[in-house]
């Protein structure tokens, strides 16, 4: 397999989503767990605080060899306009000179990161291929 579909997912409605993209693209799957998982509170008040400052949250460990992968498809849930801190752990793991997609899931569909993203791919040595947000 060369695409790896990443997702963290807080309520479920980006696990679903992702289960079926990964489906639909014939890929393999890959959940970010947190190594502590919050509650609402937490996840709504510090969670969205981390998300503004561009912040990462330890995930357990992966599993998988993200070096044997040549894109990678990112599903997550929008935090204050972001992606949650569990995804910029995520982020931080990539190899260089991948290509990443992001397929972003929120109640009104609109992201405010694309910048941020690029910035924090670039610095890894990886390319933002492209961000669609979706209203779900």
């Amino acid at each position: 397999m060369d695409t790896l579909v990443v997702f963290y997912s807080f309520t479920g409605h980006t696990r679903a989503f992702a289960q079926n993209q990964a489906r639909g693209e014939g890929a393999d799957l890959l959940e970010l767990r947190p190594v502590k998982p919050v509650g609402k509170l937490r996840a709504y008040t510090a969670g969205c605080f981390a998300t503004m400052k561009g912040v990462s949250w330890e995930v357990q460990p992966l599993g998988t060899d993200l070096a044997a992968y040549e894109r990678f498809v990112v599903c997550a849930p929008i935090w204050a306009g972001g992606v949650p801190p569990y995804v910029n752990s995520f982020l931080e793991m990539l190899p260089a000179g991948k290509a990443v997609r992001f397929k972003l899931v929120s109640g009104s569909g609109q992201s405010k990161c694309r910048e941020r993203l690029e910035e924090k791919l670039a610095a890894r040595g990886c390319k933002l291929m492209d961000l669609e947000d979706i209203k779900g």
